[in-house]
């Protein structure tokens, strides 16, 4: 059986930086995920020009062994460690929405591109990621790396840290000006998929709907 997790807990910090416009999405957001059973999940956005080895195409997937990139076409090639291609990966490729829409008209799940679970699990990590930089606060280096160092993962978050400040440098952006947000780390309540013991981010985990388009809880299915 597959491996679906929300984790044990969320941390998250960025920012929209250097864009001086009236959107509010962070362009620069890393998010460091405990799944538990040591296995540790980083998410890392980069809007700004980077010269990161590898990064071969939009979304780049690293692990110990080596990487894999895929562009905006859907195209999927394997690396080593030293960046040199290994291998090219299938890709169901297409309009995923699409594909979505098609499925549920004709009422047939194994046309999906994705298990539901699989891709609703995946999605949830980015909205937990964006819970945490939500209610966060600006925040210097010192503090980042105190609320990052005594993280215990299969991650030097300091280090990654240290790497996305060199970034923002060498794209013009002045930390002391226009500081990282820092999110809270909030614990997961995965069987439930409600954050522990924070009423503020639980709110987060949905929105007050326009009638007559309500998505009603669980308890009132």
């Amino acid at each position: 059986m597959p491996f679906y997790t929300l984790g044990q807990w969320v941390v998250s910090y960025g920012g929209r930086l250097g864009f001086h416009d009236a959107g509010e999405t962070p362009n620069t957001q890393v998010a460091v995920h405990d799944l538990g059973n040591g296995l540790t999940l980083v998410q890392e956005v980069r809007n700004h020009k980077t010269d990161r080895p590898f990064l071969n195409g939009a979304v780049l997937i690293a692990g110990e062994e080596g990487y894999i990139a895929c562009d905006l076409g859907a195209n999927v090639v394997l690396y080593d460690r030293a960046g040199n291609p290994k291998e090219k990966l299938p890709s169901s490729g297409g309009d995923h929405f699409a594909n979505f829409v098609e499925a549920v008209k004709a009422g047939r799940q194994d046309m999906l591109n994705a298990d539901v679970e699989e891709t609703h699990i995946s999605t949830a990590l980015t909205h937990l990621a964006n819970i945490s930089y939500l209610l966060g606060h600006q925040a210097g280096h010192s503090e980042l790396v105190a609320a990052l160092e005594p993280l215990q993962v299969n991650e030097d978050c300091v280090a990654t840290l240290n790497a996305i400040e060199a970034h923002l440098k060498e794209n013009g952006i002045d930390l002391q000006k226009e500081p990282l947000t820092l999110g809270p780390r909030l614990a997961i309540d995965a069987e439930h998929e409600k954050f522990i013991d924070n009423p503020d981010a639980d709110r987060l985990l949905t929105r007050e709907y326009r009638e007559p388009f309500v998505v009603p809880p669980p308890e009132k299915l």
